[in-house]
């Protein structure tokens, strides 16, 4: 058996088919309110598979969905798990001025702890674009922690942020990048020099399993496990959007007709090995903090 260093966390971003960064230029935001609303149902297929395991996750919720769905975040809150932000629009951080982020995360947790009567403590930014500015606006407003840095850095999208002393280029466990403000990386394999990114979303999707599983004794040996996929991932009754790119088709849709049960065979088996947690809660007693 595996031992793993600290507590791990299943994190779960909240957004539908249509607001995947890699449609953006196919449905633009003002088209978003004319398109099929599925992300209920793979939500819920997610949260039937946790059950099943009594497994307890992290949802960063788009307020947009929530504002429409508001059922569903209350399906997740009643189930144990924890509800974080995934902001408002899901506009990367980059595209906004600070202004209009700051309005967009407000606007969201405002929404969230509405519906919930809980504080909301988490944020992720969409296509983890976080950056220092955000930062500091996300303490300002009550946050307590970001899971938005991607270690990989060769991802246009991706954002970064200036480390305290001693974390590398790199970093694989949780660290304060403020007095108080903790940021949770998402996992990614360590392979000499180079930085492979590994634990969710389509590299989740499309590595065979047999090879994903490999991985994971890589990042347990240094870090929590930091795991995370969207609902559009388990959808493969997706619409068709003319006009997609065979690239932009296999990044998009690529491995989902399995991804269900991907999921669930991962979890079945890896949670025999690890105690999973809500990442509030290992802030909150210590035990993913290290």
């Amino acid at each position: 058996m595996i031992r793993a260093p600290h507590a791990c966390f299943l994190s779960f971003d909240i957004e539908d088919w249509f607001q995947s960064e890699n449609l953006r230029s196919l449905v633009p935001r003002s088209l978003w309110d004319g398109q099929q609303l599925r992300v209920a149902e793979s939500t819920e297929r997610i949260l039937s598979i946790l059950e099943d395991l009594d497994l307890k996750a992290t949802f960063f919720i788009l307020g947009w969905v929530a504002e429409r769905i508001p059922s569903l975040v209350k399906h997740i809150q009643s189930a144990g798990h924890e509800v974080a932000s995934h902001g408002y629009n899901h506009q990367l951080i980059p595209r906004q001025s600070l202004q209009e982020f700051e309005q967009d995360i407000v606007r969201s947790k405002r929404l969230l702890e509405d519906m919930t009567g809980q504080a909301v403590k988490g944020y992720r930014a969409p296509c983890f674009s976080i950056n220092d500015d955000a930062i500091d606006i996300l303490r300002k407003h009550g946050f307590t922690y970001d899971s938005s840095l991607h270690p990989f850095a060769m991802h246009q999208r991706y954002g970064s942020l200036t480390l305290p002393s001693g974390q590398g280029p790199a970093p694989r466990r949780p660290f304060e990048v403020r007095s108080g403000f903790w940021e949770i990386p998402i996992s990614v394999v360590r392979a000499g020099n180079l930085t492979i990114p590994w634990a969710g979303g389509g590299y989740f999707r499309m590595l065979p399993y047999c090879i994903f599983r490999l991985g994971l004794p890589n990042i347990l040996r240094e870090a929590s496990l930091v795991f995370y996929l969207h609902p559009w991932e388990l959808d493969r009754g997706q619409p068709d959007v003319p006009g997609m790119s065979l690239a932009t088709r296999l990044r998009h849709s690529g491995g989902t007709r399995t991804a269900e049960l991907r999921l669930r065979r991962f979890l079945e088996e890896w949670s025999r090995k690890l105690t999973f947690m809500r990442i509030s809660d290992a802030l909150t007693d210590g035990r993913g903090i290290r």
